[in-house]
């Protein structure tokens, strides 16, 4: 349990599901407590339930099903799924029965409603930890720069009807977490805590802080070398649970490694790894380079891929603080990552990997300078480096118990 000043306190961690960013996030923040001696537990969507009846698993599921297909209809091409309504696929004496001090929530989208984000505050102390800025708007988990949640989610541009119920959930949700008595919100990025003391949720009394997620609990026993000699080969990954998201801007990351291909005066021999869902045809049926389609891919599979391959791209039009970036670095793979989002916290330019823009030529131009640089493993050991510092597990428990004393007065 944790022990502060002799009081014993028990964590709840909530996250719709143990897989995807957010859900990793939240099962390895729930086993380092766990390590340190701390009373925690992890509940999320696949639970075991104590009672499993029809009506408990089959009509939330059902209902979550039709409200996400309501809301694809109304998002606005070329934007993410935008998600007003949250339907509860829990029960809340799951969370009761626990008898926790805190209740930690990672990811809430149809796992919790807004009224049960009510009824959970009236009860118990909260935590967010932020891994998008769903908490910030009245549905959209990437704002990809708009900044209508600082006026109330006005006028939405993400969606093509009703543009009055984003405002509207906007307002309750709002209303919600303004009652909360006490309530702390985590970013696991400065970009996002920025994102956050702007919008209307960061009250002046309550904590708010930027704590990396929990990495890996493994340490990795190799680490990638690179060789000092010109290399024939250049193999480059790129990793999306689904690659058709808007937010994953993987045509761009094609688009550029094809005009990487047909400029490239060394006449390398590239070879592409995708890792992720929904490979798209023209991925498929190109000619120009060797493409690897790897699928889904376990934690051990990805990491040994990994140390196959020689850099990491990354296009995305916004991120927080992505979980690839700390197992690539973890591992000493150096990384190209368009500048967005919290990324720049992450990679220093020309010493522990490379920041390009949302330009084909900006993304050629950094493979490039990857292909080209004299010291690779000088750039890797300075990322390894960086990862030991950014991600390190006694720093990120210690400020967790931190922030938890925080929340509840605890001095």
């Amino acid at each position: 349990m944790l022990e502060v000043r002799g009081i014993s306190l028990t964590i709840v961690q909530i996250s719709t599901s143990s897989s995807g960013g957010a859900g990793i996030a939240a099962s390895r923040l729930t086993d380092l407590l766990a390590k340190d001696g701390i009373d925690t537990k992890l509940i999320t969507r696949d639970s075991p339930k104590k009672v499993n009846t029809w009506m408990s698993d089959f009509v939330p599921k059902s209902l979550g099903k039709l409200i996400t297909s309501y809301q694809k209809r109304i998002s606005v091409s070329g934007r993410d799924l935008v998600t007003p309504f949250s339907v509860r696929s829990i029960s809340l004496r799951e969370i009761d029965d626990f008898k926790p001090d805190i209740v930690h929530i990672h990811n809430w989208y149809n796992l919790l409603s807004i009224s049960d984000l009510r009824n959970l505050g009236e009860r118990y102390p909260l935590v967010f930890t932020l891994h998008d800025e769903r908490l910030l708007t009245g549905g959209c988990h990437m704002t990809l720069g708009c900044n209508r949640f600082l006026t109330g989610c006005r006028e939405c541009p993400a969606v093509s009807l009703n543009r009055s119920l984003i405002a509207r959930k906007k307002g309750e949700l709002t209303l919600v977490l303004q009652g909360v008595k006490r309530f702390g919100v985590i970013s696991p990025s400065t970009w996002l805590f920025n994102q956050t003391v702007k919008s209307q949720i960061a009250g002046d009394v309550r904590p708010i802080k930027v704590i990396p997620n929990a990495t890996s609990p493994v340490s990795a026993p190799v680490k990638k070398h690179y060789e000092s000699e010109p290399n024939s080969k250049l193999r480059l990954l790129f990793v999306a649970a689904d690659l058709s998201a808007y937010v994953k801007d993987f045509s761009l990351a094609l688009e550029s490694v094809l005009e990487f291909v047909s400029t490239d005066l060394a006449g390398l021999d590239v070879e592409f790894h995708v890792v992720g869902s929904n490979f798209p045809a023209e991925l498929i049926n190109q000619t120009r380079f060797k493409a690897h389609l790897h699928g889904y891919l376990s934690e051990a599979a990805l990491s040994k891929l990994m140390l196959q391959v020689d850099v990491l791209l990354i296009t995305s039009r916004s991120e927080n603080s992505p979980n690839i970036i700390a197992e690539a670095q973890t591992l000493g793979l150096l990384v190209i990552a368009r500048d967005a989002g919290g990324i720049p916290e992450l990679i220093t330019e020309g010493k522990t990997g490379f920041l390009v823009n949302s330009s084909v030529d900006s993304i050629v131009a950094g493979i490039r300078r990857f292909v080209n640089h004299k010291d690779k493993q000088f750039l890797s050991d300075n990322a390894v480096l960086f990862s030991n510092q950014h991600w390190g597990h006694d720093r990120i428990l210690a400020e967790h118990k931190s922030f938890y004393s925080q929340l509840l007065n605890i001095s």
